[in-house]
């Protein structure tokens, strides 16, 4: 039984780690209708997670900015994201202008994320005419 049904445009997060105990790169099924196999080639050593993870499997926000670019979800769209983890996914919805909801059932991954999600807050954005 195919309960997703076909997959017409996946996203492929190519993490360029090879030979490693770690997964070469990571696929998102996607509903598209419209469109075809989209890679990004981002390095997992290449930023913001390196040496700097709080939780086992965080993406770069760069990642999940992308993905969000692909699905096409406009500025003041809401994303919801039902398995938080660390709060990436909210963290590229305060930098390009998208509402977030997440949810996350372990209670020290949400804390985490909500740290993380005040912490972005609190630095202010530069562009911004008023604070």
């Amino acid at each position: 039984m195919d309960v997703l049904g076909k997959c017409r445009a996946p996203l492929i997060w190519d993490k360029a780690i090879r030979g490693m105990h770690f997964a070469d790169g990571e696929m998102a099924w996607t509903s598209f209708d419209w469109g075809t196999l989209r890679i990004l080639n981002y390095p997992l050593a290449s930023g913001e997670t390196k040496g700097a993870k709080v939780h086992p499997t965080q993406k770069p926000i760069r990642v999940m900015s992308w993905s969000m670019e692909q699905a096409k979800v406009p500025a003041g769209a809401t994303v919801l994201d039902p398995f938080m983890g660390s709060g990436t996914t909210a963290l590229a919805c305060l930098r390009t202008s998208r509402a977030f909801i997440g949810v996350e059932k372990h209670r020290p991954h949400f804390e985490t994320a909500v740290a993380r999600v005040r912490a972005e807050l609190a630095q202010g954005d530069l562009f911004l005419s008023q604070p």
